[in-house]
């Protein structure tokens, strides 16, 4: 998981992030958000566990264990440069 972890940001008028991250239990998360263009708070969409369906491909599953949805990493040298979730590109933000 390491290689997916970190930021992904996708512009498309409010840039939208996905943070990808291992919790206490060394589980893979993903947290996407937003910040508010009025009060730059961090506005949090959505929190999905994602499930290793092979090769780069990952299924989303919610907090009910109902599938919510796909994403699709994209590989260059052993770490992540993007991902597919849904049919939006996020790039990953450098830190």
């Amino acid at each position: 998981p390491e290689m997916l972890e970190g930021t992904y940001v996708c512009h498309e008028g409010v840039p939208v992030y996905a943070r990808f991250y291992q919790n206490e239990e060394g589980v893979l998360r993903m947290e996407k958000f937003m910040y508010s263009i009025k009060t730059g708070k961090k506005i949090v969409l959505s929190d999905v566990k994602p499930v290793h369906c092979g090769g780069s491909w990952f299924q989303m599953e919610d907090s009910t264990g109902a599938r919510a949805g796909r994403l699709h990493f994209w590989v260059r040298h052993g770490k992540a440069w993007g991902v597919q979730v849904y049919s939006r590109i996020y790039t990953r933000v450098e830190d």
